[in-house]
């Protein structure tokens, strides 16, 4: 019998390929499931209906209109004077793209109003979120 083979030290090996796999999946994973977050949850709106819609921007801020004529961006409720302040602190940061989501049955004026000030903020790409439909329906 060979003593010596059994006394014999060799080096341990670490196997990373498996743990760079994981993390590989793991990286992929969290990119889609921030890719798929919609950027402003937690109000829920019947949206106003159109036959044709076109995507928009998906880094765009939204504002939120409330069937009372509230109006809130990132959850916090605004005046009119005070989301024209905010939106021009936005713009100075890079962000060029304006949704308005709200109630379809928010009066044409508030819609103005909204547009208005979002135009003194000095944004001029603005779009207003609708649920598409058929054009039979």
């Amino acid at each position: 019998m060979n003593s010596r083979r059994y006394l014999q030290r060799t080096e341990p090996r670490l196997n990373i390929i498996p743990m760079i796999d994981v993390m590989m999946f793991m990286l992929v994973f969290f990119v889609l499931i921030v890719l798929r977050s919609i950027p402003d949850q937690g109000m829920s709106f019947n949206l106003p209906h159109a036959a044709k819609t076109a995507r928009l921007p998906q880094h765009s801020l939204v504002v939120n209109v409330a069937s009372s004529g509230q109006i809130s961006l990132d959850g916090t409720n605004l005046t009119m004077s005070q989301l024209t302040s905010r939106l021009n602190n936005l713009k100075r940061n890079g962000q060029r793209h304006v949704v308005i989501a709200g109630a379809s049955h928010v009066s044409l004026q508030t819609l103005v109003s909204i547009m208005s000030a979002i135009r003194q903020a000095g944004i001029k790409n603005v779009g207003v979120a609708v649920r598409h439909t058929s054009p039979s329906s």
